[in-house]
């Protein structure tokens, strides 16, 4: 998050939801969002999928190696807005 120059404090209060990979056994799809956020707009993020309906919640998505610790950043969906 330094090398993305977001704030530390702002970091720890963000959430991670994983699903396998089909290429690789030790490879997951991953999505960030705010719990917080998705909690002021009564959305409940169960899975990996619920974000599928909810794409305005993803603040950063990507996948991850295990074996190798590689991790790419892939490209977040168009914002939507959310209902207040």
């Amino acid at each position: 998050m330094v090398k993305l120059g977001q704030d530390p404090d702002w970091v720890w209060h963000l959430k991670c939801v994983m699903r396998p990979r089909p290429e690789g056994v030790k490879c997951y799809d991953f999505r960030v969002f705010s719990e917080r956020n998705a909690a002021e707009n009564r959305i409940v993020v169960k899975n990996y999928l619920t974000l599928d309906e909810h794409p305005e919640l993803i603040l950063f998505q990507g996948w991850y190696d295990s074996v190798s610790k590689k991790v790419v950043f892939a490209e977040k969906p168009a914002p939507r807005k959310l209902a207040a």
